[in-house]
């Protein structure tokens, strides 16, 4: 016996003890065993222990405590393989890692996995020894010894971040078994779905999940099991213990036995219930954009509807009348009938430079036939005209730009300068229209008293609103803003293909 390396088995209940000297009865070791950390203490004086075995819970010194005792007390490094009954307790894991452990055994023990751990020790305890008596390898000992202490300082690491990633992440990390049933939850679905852990763990994964998402998760989960790999980009929707559904997005890694057959699942899920709103009001407001977008198409449609009739009919009609009224005049010689007729002439030509003004306003012709540069400059010196100011037009000639483009730009120039002559109180305007490889811009500015953020922000400015969705209509940018005194500047930027 002592020539066997030594063993230590510490328990504070005999029974423990004789079934531990009962199933390490075969194996090739010398047993010391104790009934608490004192005794052990003091049966281990200048003994070399190969490893220990010990109990967690012990009164007086738990199995900690002396763990730590002998990694102080005893000149070589000794491993430590925990006895316990509580798995769950993952703190008291972290302690142990602490204290000098290598290892933990559940109760009850699996007298297998127990035997091979123990000869994973004998191994390395003979190859010390046997290098040291045959002094030929002192060098290979001492490294394979530092390994060693490595491998369990970066087992206490590996622990430690694996603690703190579960702990400090936003994500839920879970294990299922499987056939579905939750093995661990990180304490994080609490915070995001209200249930507490032991709520969740033990219980199915069917009994959270949606039932008109249940079909696919079944799906997915069975195609991880047939296809052995890890799968992603699962959404579902989870019940909050409130009631309420939040979406979740899911990964998942199946682990195997020793046979190589998949027993469970690793899954980290993430909470996108946030990005699932996100993306149903960006849909409700992109529909809003084509609602609004086909809106103004079909008032567009009738601004030229309404501009063509009244130019071929009512235009045509006035016409016509003061012709009748010149044809008349010739045939009287009453002076007073015919300055009367003159009279109504000329309100005739009064009404049909009103309807040419009415339909360019409508649906300017010049807009179509001579292009958006030209209709710029015809608009804005009869706007400076009426209402007597100074504007400056800078704009880079030849500029092709698509008609539903050049639409939609006319009328933020024509809304602008309508905004600028209500409110701005300005004496001058300045226009430029310039144009890129990849874009245009209209840059409007004037020398008024500047808008305020309250009246940009503000939902009652519809003429700021309608130039906001005609350039989103084109899918560019609209800016707007001012400065106390030192006039608005109003900005579009509207991509085009080169």
């Amino acid at each position: 016996m002592l020539n066997l390396p030594n063993l230590l088995l510490v328990d504070d209940n005999e029974a423990n003890l004789l079934v531990l000297e009962k199933l390490l009865k075969s194996t090739s070791v010398n047993l010391i065993t104790a009934r608490s950390g004192f005794e052990a203490l003091e049966k281990i004086k200048g003994v070399e222990l190969v490893l220990a075995i010990i109990d967690v819970r012990m009164p007086g010194m738990d199995g900690y405590q002396l763990a730590q005792r002998i990694k102080t007390e005893c000149t070589d490094l000794v491993p430590v393989i925990f006895v316990t009954a509580n798995p769950q307790r993952k703190m008291d894991i972290f302690e142990g890692y602490g204290s000098g452990a290598v290892d933990y055994i559940f109760k009850p023990i699996n007298t297998k996995i127990l035997l091979c751990k123990i000869n994973v020790f004998l191994d390395l305890f003979k190859e010390k020894k046997k290098g040291i008596m045959e002094a030929r390898n002192i060098v290979q000992l001492k490294e394979t010894t530092e390994k060693l202490g490595r491998v369990i300082e970066n087992l206490k690491k590996s622990e430690e971040k694996y603690r703190i990633l579960i702990e400090s992440s936003h994500d839920i990390i879970y294990t299922l078994s499987a056939n579905g049933y939750f093995t661990f939850v990180s304490p994080v679905w609490t915070s995001i779905l209200g249930h507490s852990v032991d709520q969740v763990v033990g219980k199915s994964f069917r009994v959270f999940v949606h039932p008109e998402d249940l079909p696919a998760c079944l799906i997915w989960l069975q195609k991880v099991i047939e296809t052995g790999k890890p799968q992603e980009g699962i959404e579902y929707r989870v019940q909050h213990l409130n009631g309420n559904w939040y979406w979740h997005t899911s990964s998942a890694v199946p682990f195997t036995d020793d046979s190589n057959t998949i027993v469970g699942f690793y899954g980290i899920a993430t909470d996108i219930t946030q990005r699932k709103q996100a993306e149903k009001e960006r849909t409700a407001l992109e529909q809003m954009h084509l609602l609004a977008k086909h809106a103004e198409k079909v008032r567009e449609s009738e601004r030229a509807s309404i501009a063509n009739d009244l130019h071929d009919d009512l235009g045509q009609a006035l016409t016509a009348i003061k012709i009748h009224l010149g044809f008349i005049r010739l045939k009287i010689s009453d002076s007073e009938t015919v300055t009367r007729i003159d009279k109504v002439t000329g309100i005739v030509s009064d009404t049909i430079a009103s309807v040419k003004r009415i339909t360019s306003r409508l649906r300017p012709e010049i807009l179509d036939e001579l292009g958006l540069e030209t209709a710029i400059k015809w608009y804005a010196k009869e706007f400076a005209e009426r209402n007597g100011v100074e504007i400056s037009i800078k704009m880079i000639s030849g500029i092709a730009i698509p008609v539903d483009f050049s639409l939609n730009i006319f009328r933020i120039v024509q809304e602008s300068l309508t905004n600028i002559s209500r409110h701005a109180k300005a004496t001058r305007i300045y226009i430029s229209l310039s144009k890129t490889d990849e874009c245009i811009t209209l840059r409007i500015s004037d020398n008024g008293i500047g808008i305020k953020l309250e009246e940009v922000e503000s939902k009652k400015s519809l003429g700021i609103m309608g130039m906001k969705e005609r350039a989103i209509s084109m899918g560019g940018t609209f800016d707007i803003y001012g400065e106390s005194g030192n006039g608005t500047v109003t900005k579009i930027v509207v991509p085009i293909s080169r």
